[in-house]
C-alpha cells in the first residue's frame, strides 16, 4: 500500500506541507552538479580513448585524476599503458566519473568528452604535479 496512510492525518498534512516546499527550493543547477562530482571525488575514472592498437574500437582504462582549480581533470600516464599511446595518436577521450558513493545506475556520475593536452611548462607541470599529489599522496612515479 501507500506509506503515508500508515501515518496520522497530522503527519500526512506536514509531509504534504514539505513536499510542495521541496518544490519552490531553488537548484543548484547541472553545472553545479557536474563540478561537485567532479571536485568531490575518489580521485578514479574511466577513460576511454579511440585504440591505436585496434583502430575503429574504444578502450577503457581506470585512470587516476585530480582536478585543478578549473574544474579540468589532471591525469598522470606511464609511457608505457595503452591509453597514454592511445592519446599520443590520437587526443580525443571520455572520461567518466562517478560520485564516490556510487552503488548504481540511480547514482550520480558525468561523462566529459574532450581532448588531453599534455603539458610542457615547466611551472605547469610542477603545479599539476603538486594537485595530483594531494589528490593521491601515494603516487611515487609523480
Amino acid at each position: 500500500g501507500n506509506p503515508m496512510d500508515q501515518l496520522t492525518p497530522e503527519q500526512q498534512e506536514r509531509v504534504q506541507a514539505f513536499m510542495e516546499y521541496q518544490q519552490s527550493v531553488p537548484r543548484i543547477g547541472f553545472p553545479t552538479d557536474v563540478r561537485s562530482l567532479v571536485q568531490y571525488n575518489h580521485g578514479f575514472a574511466v577513460m576511454s580513448t579511440n585504440s591505436k592498437s585496434m583502430p575503429g574500437y574504444p578502450g577503457g582504462s581506470v585512470v587516476g585524476f585530480a582536478p585543478d582549480e578549473e574544474g579540468r581533470p589532471i591525469f598522470v600516464f606511464s609511457g608505457m599503458s595503452s591509453h597514454t599511446v592511445d592519446i599520443l595518436a590520437d587526443p580525443r577521450c571520455s572520461v567518466t566519473i562517478a560520485d564516490k558513493n556510487f552503488k548504481g545506475a540511480a547514482d550520480g556520475r558525468v561523462n566529459l568528452m574532450g581532448t588531453c593536452n599534455r603539458l610542457k611548462d615547466p611551472e605547469e607541470i610542477a603545479k599539476a604535479k603538486e594537485i595530483y599529489l594531494q589528490k593521491h599522496p601515494g603516487a611515487f612515479w609523480v
